[in-house]
């Protein structure tokens, strides 16, 4: 059985909007994607079973839900069989808690920032830290020449704007950023690009 590791905890409402997140990793797919793909694949779903899934795959994530009252609980993790039992746990805390806010929410986000507190317990994690890692080497036109050309392609594209998240490096290059993660890994590893958390969101920034 595999480790867990989370990548984030996100809660939704039946209707699409964000509620709640916690990033736990630079990897974790942002939560205006995740929820348009999990209310998406919900309602076909419950349209043709009649029921809610719990579990989806999805290259390297899984998707593991809890419904509590209009909100799903959704977290992001790897293959692990871990993953149910977690976020059981998370969406029975959740309920206990705020029963009277579900009931009768405004869509104040404001109102289960508390609930931070609560997920790291349950998953026994620390919060992604404000850190910043900056490039080992200086990306030039001639760097671009020993790149494969996955990487070249990405590496172009932070040469224009300098500094980007996921979602904005996705819209410029029209890929899904499942796709361009792996890629992003492969030139921080190189030192090509850096990284730095602002606020929960990961920026990426060449020098």
């Amino acid at each position: 059985m595999s480790v867990l590791r989370v990548h984030s905890v996100y809660i939704i409402t039946n209707d699409g909007r964000a509620a709640f997140s916690e990033i736990f990793s630079d990897i974790a797919p942002p939560i205006d994607l995740v929820s348009a793909m999990f209310i998406a694949m919900q309602s076909f779903v419950q349209e043709v079973t009649g029921n809610y899934f719990s579990k989806l795959s999805a290259g390297p994530f899984l998707f593991v839900s809890e419904r509590a009252g209009e909100f799903f609980i959704v977290m992001v993790s790897n293959q692990s069989d871990e993953a149910l039992d977690k976020i059981k746990q998370i969406g029975v805390t959740f309920l206990k808690r705020y029963k009277s806010k579900i009931d009768n929410w405004k869509g104040d986000t404001k109102d289960f920032e508390s609930f931070k507190a609560n997920v790291i317990e349950i998953l026994g994690l620390s919060e992604v830290e404000e850190t910043r890692v900056d490039p080992k080497n200086t990306l030039t036109s001639q760097t671009l020449l020993t790149l494969p050309t996955d990487e070249a392609r990405v590496a172009r594209e932070m040469l224009k704007v300098r500094e980007c998240d996921i979602e904005e490096l996705s819209i410029m290059m029209g890929e899904k950023p499942i796709k361009l993660i792996p890629v992003i890994q492969q030139l921080l590893r190189k030192g090509i690009i850096g990284q730095e958390n602002k606020a929960g969101k990961i920026h990426y920034f060449i020098s």
